[in-house]
């Protein structure tokens, strides 16, 4: 093949392309009557709004805490559980529960609470209270030790 052959043969095949492309389009003055936007698949419901607890100089901490209920049924929805301090000095903690469902990544519901003060080697209980517009099929923890702002 050619440098010629080669350089016009895409000059050739977008030139097709267009062609038929502009072949599709609609005749005419008359605009396409509108369609109705297709259902959706799947059903997208909205979180349960949270704030999210604000903290300064802060390291995340999953692993210091437990998690001993977390709801997962449409309704009222209750996680709890339990964090330790490992810090060398008191900290404040951020703890946030995710309820997420089982093969989707849109969040069901999320809410969040904090545990001030905890002492060097304290376990203090947490509790978060939320509505779930949804049944979740899990739920996730993210925890943040610092100071509270």
């Amino acid at each position: 093949m050619t440098t010629a052959t080669r350089l016009a043969l895409p000059l050739v095949v977008a030139a097709t392309v267009l062609a038929a492309a502009v072949g599709c389009a609609p005749q005419g003055d008359e605009p396409p009557e509108p369609r109705e936007p297709p259902e959706p698949v799947v059903s997208v419901t909205a979180r349960t709004p949270s704030p999210s607890p604000t903290a300064t100089e802060v390291t995340g901490v999953a692993r210091d805490v437990t998690v001993l209920r977390c709801d997962l049924n449409a309704g009222q929805a209750v996680a709890s559980g339990s964090v330790v301090n490992t810090a060398m000095r008191p900290a404040d903690f951020a703890i946030t529960i995710t309820w997420m469902p089982d093969k989707a990544s849109e969040p069901v519901a999320v809410g969040s609470t904090t545990v001030p003060a905890v002492e060097r080697g304290a376990t203090v209980p947490w509790t978060i209270t939320t509505t779930l517009p949804d049944r979740a099929g899990h739920c996730t923890v993210h925890a943040r030790r610092g100071e509270l702002s």
